[in-house]
């Protein structure tokens, strides 16, 4: 993201990033499965499957009766929607304004929607009634309040078994209540901040939702939604555990003025949409591309483009969205003036989080898996236990490993992590876009012949097939953290397969170090300290996109781009 903040600098007056939509689930995990659900019902004496149907009803009665006892003793109105096309939160801000609510429930609106629960079917081998995961349509509750943290929020309950529930809070809403109470100034449009008097503090704010205790804040408003929990478990301890069902993170750029904006955002789009390919995609969204797209994953990765109406010029309303998979991310303008990059995140198992494990087999630290292991144990369970003392007293030596990230909010912390890295990539991607300098100056600079360290380098040939291979090679999404080698582009640039003659693989060798000291004669290119990497510059990454849609574009395009600039 420094690339692109430097890149604009001028025109920018601040960056906010931080959570921006979350729906969080509550499952009451031993009512949520078949094996759970029949246990629960025999120490409650309703085992029988024949009367299955009655105790599920009556359950369900007893909840929505107590949800709904709640809010009219609020002196909040309960409405039954009987359209799916009315939008339940714009009709709850209209009830919130007509009667002047700052803080507490807003309204309770029930709606018959579909859900998974549970049936009673015949097992035509056994010939006994089962219980058996189906889905049907039961009444759901909405409930939407004012609350004194997150400000203007809703919760979705199902009233049928396993009885789940919805938490939805949004981010930003949370962000203008600790605005609020810290007495900073600020413009807000809907659910973005077009101008914040002290975006430092803003920062701190957003920082601190991503730390929360999620399982402590959502906890109340579990009891609170859902009054009729206790009396349903009885003595079984069952309290809602709570996942992160999906995560919008938003980064939200501010521009001086729409003006401002407008004079880059079409540019930013054609480079979203003309220039990500799938593995720049699937690199954004946190997935290692490295080598290429492995052939294990079969998934989809898509890039659209909705709203072009408005090019050229200023494209009101203008999205670029790319998604793999469930996952995406995707760039739009929001109140004119602020350039919104998110990150949503709906299936997290092909990411991964660190998790602290116990070293098995081991009677210390020492034990563990190599140095690099040691050290993390050492990291968990103190400096003693590489001394003797504590490890020596029987505690198990710890280590952190990766694996796949969990949807519990245990995660929820890395989860922002790895949101807030795909917006600062794609932000980096993007910098190249909206270059001023006209394309003539660009490839006048590097067409001539330089010198450098002493030496004479030769200009390159920016409309050849060699030449524009190597940029496209070393502009690739996969080096923009980590730099390029000599191999990667070998890999690139004459295939994967290594040749097994040495004087051939010494030789491409020696062929690549002179491309690259080219481009490093040219200012396209420069190595990073202490390694053998090299990273585009902001004068190569210009170059690159400039090329890049000069070689694609037809006399047709090029001409509306030229009345476009």
């Amino acid at each position: 993201m420094k690339r692109f903040i430097q890149r604009h600098a001028a025109q920018i007056i601040g960056v906010l990033g931080g959570w921006d939509r979350l729906r969080f689930r509550g499952t009451l995990r031993m009512l949520a499965n078949v094996t759970g659900l029949c246990r629960f019902l025999s120490y409650t004496d309703r085992g029988l499957a024949k009367d299955f149907g009655k105790h599920a009803l009556d359950l369900s009665r007893q909840v929505r009766e107590q949800s709904q006892r709640v809010v009219e003793g609020a002196g909040r109105p309960v409405v039954h929607l009987n359209s799916p096309a009315v939008c339940k939160e714009d009709l709850a801000r209209e009830i919130a304004k007509r009667d002047g609510i700052k803080e507490g429930p807003v309204c309770l609106l029930a709606a018959v929607e579909g859900c998974w629960s549970y049936d009673v079917r015949s097992n035509k081998q056994t010939g006994h009634l089962e219980r058996v995961h189906a889905y049907r349509k039961c009444l759901h509750l909405y409930r939407y309040q004012i609350h004194p943290v997150l400000g203007f929020m809703h919760t979705r309950l199902q009233t049928w078994l396993p009885f789940n529930l919805w938490v939805n809070v949004n981010g930003r809403e949370w962000l203008g209540r600790q605005l609020d109470a810290a007495g900073i100034g600020y413009r807000r449009h809907e659910n973005c901040f077009t101008r914040v008097d002290d975006v430092a503090a803003a920062r701190a704010f957003l920082d601190e939702q991503v730390n929360t205790d999620w399982a402590g804040l959502l906890g109340p408003l579990g009891e609170a939604v859902n009054p009729a929990r206790e009396s349903i478990v009885g003595d079984y301890d069952i309290d809602y555990y709570w996942s992160l069902d999906q995560s919008e993170y938003a980064t939200d750029v501010m521009f001086k003025s729409p003006a401002a904006l407008a004079a880059v955002y079409p540019s930013l789009v054609r480079q979203g949409i003309e220039t990500f390919h799938s593995a720049d995609v699937m690199r954004f969204l946190g997935r290692r591309v490295e080598k290429g797209i492995t052939p294990r994953f079969s998934g989809e990765v898509i890039s659209d483009l909705r709203g072009m109406g408005g090019m050229p010029g200023r494209p009101e309303g203008v999205r670029v969205k790319h998604r793999v998979n469930d996952n995406s991310v995707k760039m739009y303008d929001k109140a004119g003036c602020v350039l919104r990059v998110e990150t949503t995140l709906n299936d997290v198992r092909d990411l991964k989080a660190p998790r602290v494990v116990e070293v098995k087999g081991s009677e210390g630290p020492k034990a563990a898996a190599g140095p690099k292991a040691a050290a993390g144990a050492q990291g968990v369970t103190g400096a003693k236990d590489a001394k003797g003392g504590e490890g020596d007293k029987g505690v198990k030596p710890r280590r952190q490993v990766w694996m796949p990230m969990r949807k519990g909010v245990a995660d929820a912390q890395r989860r922002a992590e790895v949101s807030a890295a795909s917006n600062g990539r794609y932000l980096d991607a993007l910098a190249a876009a909206g270059s001023p300098t006209p394309l003539k100056d660009l490839a006048e600079g590097v067409s001539r012949r330089v010198r450098w360290n002493k030496q004479p380098v030769r200009g390159l040939n920016l409309l050849g097939a060699d030449d524009a291979a190597l940029l496209a090679a070393a502009g690739r999404g996969e080096f923009v953290l980590n730099g390029l080698r000599n191999r990667d582009l070998q890999r690139l640039l004459f295939g994967d397969a290594a040749p097994a003659d040495p004087a051939e693989r010494k030789r491409r060798s020696g062929q690549v170090t002179r491309k690259l000291r080219m481009l490093r004669a040219h200012g396209l290119i420069h190595k990073l300290p202490h390694t053998h990497r090299y990273q585009v510059s902001d004068k190569g990454r210009q170059v690159i996109a400039a090329i890049h849609a000069a070689r694609e574009a037809d006399i047709a395009k090029l001409s509306e781009l030229s009345k476009a600039a």
